[in-house]
Order: structure tokens, then C-alpha cells, then sequence
């Protein structure tokens, strides 16, 4: 039993090892990373496969899809929740979801955990956010310079968020800069304004106002409605991505004008994906299904990194954080579970070997989805508030991509392998918490003994 045991915290131990790593690799010689600038994008429930460069058939995305083809697009990239809150905590810290644990209600990031931002300020960079004004608590628990934010209005916040960027920029590029811009995007409501409300509805659907006075009936349609309300909806939808991937645009040609384009690293990403009757439901939050999140991760900076790279390898959003450290040749101590996607020569390569996500479910309070991905297979469980397991689903991917053949109950290899992986994930990540936020925390403390300690010293996370 003892020795049972025993392997049990070697194998928490190695996974540790994993997932965390201390990006000190240099990709750039000196000269070319001297004063570049970081530019992420954040396009709120963006599904990857409504862009044409993820091979979406509607002509939805021109714009980014000729970013694609300056830059580096990730097709199996995948965020770490189901919803804005728990996603772009895991993107800023570079740190999973049962590390954070950000519960339903708000964002509770503790002071202890160094963020992207934080990090980039101490090494020379200004550093500001533009976004919608109910997200402002995200930048604020970041630790932003400058946090503009914007008063509700769906369809004006784009333009204003490039209105007030290009005058920031216009101020303040002639020092090193971060930006973080967080564009509505595709997010519910989907009411897309002239033309792009009709520009990909081909029957008749029901009047917009309609279906926008009463979310219940997006989120629950009645279903004789099913089909023709998610045809409309998916219309708008995509009309709402059209509008957005315009002022996109606008910003990089703003880039260009400023003669910002060459040394700035832009990377344009998703929080999380949306839902359309895929397994039964709209929207988001709920589920960890690939429609829900897998994201684009697009990446550009020229003449560095290659123009119309595809790379197919397994990436998270966890990775984006040490991959930008890489690039600028930033050395931080401040542990991160992602990796960088560039190997010290410069060439791309896979972050891990599965990616991790969680996803609140809001008819039970507490209870939680956790989800392993692999390249080919997805294991996603249930829990309850004690943290219990409830049920399990488990999916072949490359036999079946939409995730309708829960394969759970038939005990193969693969499925007892992905199990034990996100069993030892969520325990390295209650290690992990209490090692970075220390006791007097809201759990109760786990001690490492001398072996793990002595293993994480000798990773250098432990002094």
C-alpha cells in the first residue's frame, strides 16, 4: 500500500514537471527582439470553425483570414473554459483552472499570481486593455496601466475600441508596449447592423427583434422552432463575426500606418467557442464539447516568424503566455503550467501533451465539468460540489469529430489512460495551489513532503 502510494506522488511529481515550465529560452537574435511591441486579441465566443481560414464555407472572416496568411494559424488550439471568466484567468497567468478556481460569481485572482501584463511591466513595458466596461474586472485583477474600458452598446464598442487604441498608440509606441483588445465579436446578442444582418440569411427567418427581446427562447427554443430558429440564428452569428473581422482589419491597417507592423507580435485568439444545437443547447458556459472550446490562435510578426505556417500540434491558451516571454526574450521566475510553442531555434512544436478545461453548470450550483483533450480523444467528467465524480464521457475524434458516440462505458486503453491524466491533473493542481498561494487560503493546505519538495527544487521551483 505504502508503495502504491509512494508511485502515485512520483506520478503526480512527473506530471507536475509537465505542465510547469520557466520559459528562459531566447528564439530571436538580440538586435531583432530589442523594442518589439505584443498586441493580443481577444474576439469573445469566436468558434474556430466559423472562419474561413479554420475552413469555414461563408465568406466570414476576409480580414483574419489574411492574417492567417502572414502569420502562423494553430488548428487545434483549445481554451481552458467554457466562458470569459474562467478562461481569461488561465490566459493571463498561464496557470490551469483547478490551480485558479474562479468561482461562479466574479473573478477572485489572488494577489500572490503574477500576471502577463505584471510581468511585462517590470521589464521596460506600458501596458494597456480596451474593452467592454463589464469586463473591466478582468484588466483590473491583471494589473493593467491603463484600463479603457466602454459603456454597453453592442455594435458601438468596436469602433470605439479602435477609435481610442489608434489615439493611445499614436501617445505611447514610442516605448515598448502591451495591448490586450477584447472585441464583443460573436457574442450573444447576435444583432449584427446593416448589411451584415442579411448578408448570410438566405430564407425568412424571423424578425430580429423577435428573437432578441427573450434570450430563454435562444437558450431553451421551443422544438418545432429548432431548426429554422438555429439556421437564423447561426446567421447572425456569422454576420456579427463578418462585422467585427472589418474593424480587425481596420486595426492592423492602423498598425501599418504607424509603421508598427514589422516589430509588433499580434496574435489574435478567442476566450471560448458557442454553441448552436450541436449537443442540444445554445450559447456557452455549460459543457467542454470542441464547439465550445476550440479556438482560433492565429500569430504574426514579420519577417520573424513564418507567413502561411499551418501548424496541426495540440495548443492551449495557457501556452500563449510563455510562448510571448520566448519571443521577447523575457526570463521570468513566475511559474506557468502552458509552454512556449517555439523551441529555442525558433521552430514551432506541440505545447503538451493534452490540454485541459473546465466549465461551471449552472443548473447545479457547484457541480463543475473537467475535460482532458488529446489530438484524438476527449474525456469530459462531471462533478458534483464536493468534488465527486458523477459521469464520464469519452469520444474517439478521429472516428467521431461532432462528438455523438460516447464511447465511456466500453473501458478501452485510451479511455482508462485519459482518466488517470485528468486524475492526476486535478491533484497536481491542488499541490500546485498550495505551493503558489501558501496557507491561509480558502483550502485546506496540502503539504509537499522532502521527495516532492527535493523534485521541484531541482526544477527550480522550490528554493
Amino acid at each position: 500500500m505504502k508503495k502504491t502510494s509512494q508511485n502515485g506522488r512520483i506520478i503526480i511529481i512527473i506530471f507536475l514537471a509537465v505542465f510547469l515550465c520557466l520559459v528562459f529560452s531566447s528564439v530571436l537574435p538580440a538586435k531583432e527582439r530589442d523594442n518589439l511591441n505584443v498586441v493580443l486579441i481577444v474576439i469573445d465566443a469566436l468558434r474556430a470553425d466559423h472562419l474561413g481560414c479554420y475552413g469555414y464555407a461563408r465568406d466570414t472572416s476576409p480580414n483574419i483570414d489574411r492574417f492567417a496568411s502572414q502569420g502562423i494559424l494553430f488548428t487545434k488550439a483549445f481554451s481552458q473554459g467554457a466562458c470569459t471568466r474562467i478562461s481569461i484567468p488561465s490566459l493571463f497567468t498561464s496557470l490551469f483552472p483547478d490551480v485558479l478556481r474562479i468561482p461562479i460569481g466574479g473573478i477572485e485572482l489572488p494577489e500572490k499570481l503574477i500576471t502577463l501584463p505584471e510581468i511585462l511591466e517590470k521589464n521596460g513595458y506600458n501596458t494597456a486593455s480596451f474593452l467592454p466596461s463589464g469586463f473591466s474586472v478582468l484588466p483590473e485583477r491583471f494589473k493593467f496601466n491603463n484600463v479603457i474600458s466602454y459603456e454597453k452598446g453592442v455594435n458601438q464598442i468596436a469602433p470605439r475600441i479602435n477609435q481610442q487604441v489608434a489615439a493611445w498608440l499614436k501617445e505611447n509606441s514610442a516605448k515598448p508596449f502591451f495591448v490586450y483588445l477584447h472585441y464583443l465579436g460573436a457574442h450573444y446578442p447576435y444583432l449584427p447592423p446593416e448589411p451584415f444582418d442579411a448578408m448570410f440569411l438566405h430564407d425568412a427567418y424571423p424578425e430580429m427583434e423577435e428573437f432578441a427581446e427573450d434570450k430563454i427562447a435562444i437558450l431553451k427554443p421551443p422544438r418545432e422552432w429548432e431548426k429554422d430558429m438555429r439556421d437564423f440564428i447561426v446567421s447572425q452569428y456569422d454576420g456579427r463575426i463578418r462585422y467585427v473581422d472589418g474593424y480587425i482589419g481596420e486595426f492592423l491597417d492602423k498598425l501599418n500606418e504607424l509603421k508598427l507592423t514589422e516589430n509588433t507580435l499580434v496574435i489574435i485568439t478567442a476566450d471560448h467557442g458557442e454553441g448552436f444545437l450541436d449537443h442540444g443547447s445554445f450559447s456557452h458556459s455549460n459543457n467542454l464539447y470542441d464547439e465550445l472550446i476550440h479556438v482560433p490562435v492565429i500569430m504574426r510578426l514579420p519577417p520573424v516568424l513564418p507567413a502561411g505556417e499551418v501548424f496541426s500540434g495540440l495548443v492551449r491558451l495557457v501556452d500563449i503566455m510563455p510562448t510571448v516571454f520566448g519571443i521577447l526574450n523575457i526570463a521570468s521566475d513566475s511559474v506557468m503550467q502552458g509552454a512556449s510553442l517555439l523551441s529555442p531555434d525558433g521552430k514551432l512544436k506541440a505545447a503538451g501533451l493534452e490540454s485541459f478545461s473546465q466549465a461551471h453548470i449552472l443548473a447545479h450550483e457547484g457541480w463543475l465539468k473537467k475535460g482532458a483533450r488529446t489530438e484524438r480523444w476527449s474525456l469530459i467528467g462531471t462533478y458534483d460540489n464536493n468534488g465527486d465524480e458523477v459521469s464520464l464521457e469519452f469520444y474517439d475524434l478521429e472516428k467521431d469529430p461532432e462528438q455523438k458516440d460516447n464511447l465511456a462505458g466500453q473501458k478501452a486503453p485510451e479511455f482508462q489512460m485519459l482518466k488517470r491524466r485528468l486524475r492526476d491533473y486535478i491533484a497536481s493542481c491542488r499541490k500546485l495551489r498550495d505551493f503558489l498561494l501558501g496557507e491561509g487560503h480558502i483550502d485546506k493546505p496540502v503539504l509537499f513532503n522532502e521527495e516532492e519538495e527535493e523534485a521541484l527544487r531541482n526544477l527550480g521551483y522550490m528554493r
